[in-house]
């Protein structure tokens, strides 16, 4: 009985992802870029798409304030306009199954009386959500080196920021589903699949992983309709979420 409240428990364990596409893909064309000083601006372009069938509204936002120096800022560009350096959200409107062909982050310095920045490096903050549900969003973040840069370690820079698991799309499924979850570091991660008794029925993934967002592939073909529970466990971290098997 202990065992079975211990379940439902874990059952009722709501994950807020980090990272998730369940209506959209966003892939950067890179989140590391390299300039000399002396070039006036970077772009660090995004390939956002639209993959269901009917028009979706996402939102892209800068995490952090607007810089409050003149020497350097950012903007977001959707279809090629570029929005004010302090707009933080903006919206993007995107028809059925379709991408937007001019999505980036538009970087830029030398204003007023700089003719170029120090060698430094600039960190920007991303997510992007679809409108209605915001809590599907995917971070990222830009790092562009000027310069000589400053201090910073490139095998840390393109690590996500915690552990996730992102909500089961989609849920209810038949049969097939897809599981997105996101590594901080290198390292051992397990994803199995629990019935109501607590008894493993799938196990989705087990070894070592690289850091980063990792896509696998929920098939429940071979099993009957019901509940269960979706686990995450890597290092000293265990997630879990609840699925619903409908045939």
């Amino acid at each position: 009985m202990t065992r079975m409240l211990l379940v439902l428990a874990l059952l009722a364990v709501a994950v807020v992802p980090a990272f998730a596409q369940s209506t959209f893909t966003w892939e950067p064309d890179s989140t590391i870029g390299f300039v000399d000083p002396d070039e006036l601006e970077c772009a660090f372009g995004i390939q956002i798409a639209n993959t269901t069938n009917e028009e979706r509204v996402y939102m892209l936002e800068f995490l952090d304030d607007t810089p409050n120096n003149l020497d350097w800022s950012r903007s977001w560009c959707t279809y090629g306009f570029c929005f004010s350096p302090f707009t933080q959200v903006v919206p993007d409107t995107l028809p059925a199954q379709t991408a937007d062909p001019d999505c980036h982050v538009q970087v830029g310095w030398g204003f007023y009386d700089y003719p170029e920045i120090p060698d430094t490096t600039l960190y920007i903050n991303t997510r992007a959500y679809d409108e209605e549900f915001p809590n599907d969003f995917v971070e990222t973040q830009f790092i562009l080196i000027i310069g000589e840069g400053s201090d910073v370690d490139e095998s840390e820079t393109t690590r996500p920021l915690e552990y996730s698991l992102a909500p089961v799309y989609p849920n209810p499924f038949n049969a097939q589903a897809t599981v997105n979850f996101t590594l901080p570091a290198p390292g051992d991660a397990t994803i199995a699949l629990f019935d109501v008794m607590g008894r493993e029925v799938q196990i989705l993934s087990d070894g070592f992983h690289p850091a980063g967002t990792h896509q696998l592939s929920l098939n429940a073909r071979d099993l009957p309709s019901g509940t269960y529970l979706l686990r995450l466990q890597a290092g000293q971290q265990q997630l879990a979420q609840r699925v619903t098997l409908v045939k």
